[in-house]
């Protein structure tokens, strides 16, 4: 499975730090219906969304080819480009991921003078969303931010602190081997076999012989609802195989989750 990228959905994408002499009549179209994710099939989620994530789709980690490290996100479909969560150009699903719903913002980061992170509220110019004609400003006539600036100015501090708390979770459930691989073996209508590759999970029965110790410390860390929230959104897979059956395209006759 390809790694996800924040331009996935949208092609090349140019990220400028928000400056208010620069953008001062810069304003933000509404992205209602998330239209910026019709092409998206898996997107980063954190780890204080996976219970709702885990009601609409599968939560699963994937490796990134270049650092090595596994991320957490959401499947949308079973092949790059396919977003199933889509009906009638809207988006369908109940939840929206953070990563999708800060779209065209973005977390940009720098370090202060002590070395620790300082976020800062990124833009991708080159969106659609982007213009001086119509949408919300950033910024007042007065050059002051917006509600909205400082709205999103929150949110996106909010997100990079749960990316960090993800990260933890997930460096943790690698140091305890409790990353599984798995494959969904896709037997189609029209007989050709496919096997989607890459997927990791929480490797159950490692997790079931846990000590007292190792369980009550996870427990602690606030790491056992995502546990058990990634666990139970495989079944959502089924949903993913009911919606693409609904397409008419492709259809899939039979799905064989095989854990390795």
């Amino acid at each position: 499975m390809a790694n996800e990228s924040n331009a996935a959905a949208t092609g090349k994408v140019n990220i400028v730090r928000v400056n208010k002499d620069k953008h001062k009549n810069i304003k933000i179209k509404s992205t209602s219906g998330m239209p910026q994710a019709t092409k998206l099939h898996i997107s980063s989620v954190v780890a204080r969304e996976f219970p709702q994530a885990a009601t609409n789709f599968p939560v699963v980690f994937i490796k990134d080819s270049n650092s090595g490290r596994y991320l957490a996100v959401s499947l949308f479909g079973f092949e790059e480009g396919e977003n199933l969560f889509f009906e009638d150009g809207k988006w369908a699903a109940t939840y929206v991921p953070m990563n999708i719903a800060r779209y065209p913002f973005a977390i940009e980061v720098s370090e202060n003078a002590d070395k620790k992170a300082v976020v800062h509220v990124g833009l991708d110019k080159s969106s659609d969303y982007v213009n001086e004609e119509e949408g919300q400003a950033l910024f007042s006539e007065q050059g002051e931010e917006t509600d909205y600036l400082k709205s999103m100015t929150k949110y996106l501090g909010e997100l990079f602190e749960s990316e960090m708390v993800t990260q933890h979770f997930t460096n943790r459930m690698v140091e305890m081997e409790l990353v599984q691989p798995m494959d969904f073996g896709l037997e189609m209508a029209n007989g050709d076999k496919r096997s989607v590759t890459g997927i990791y999970t929480i490797h159950q029965e490692k997790l079931q012989n846990l000590d007292d110790e190792k369980l009550t410390a996870l427990h602690k860390q606030g790491y056992l609802g995502p546990v058990y929230a990634m666990l139970t959104s495989l079944g959502q897979v089924n949903r993913l195989v009911r919606l693409r059956n609904k397409t008419g395209v492709n259809t899939i006759n039979r799905l064989h989750l095989q854990l390795k």
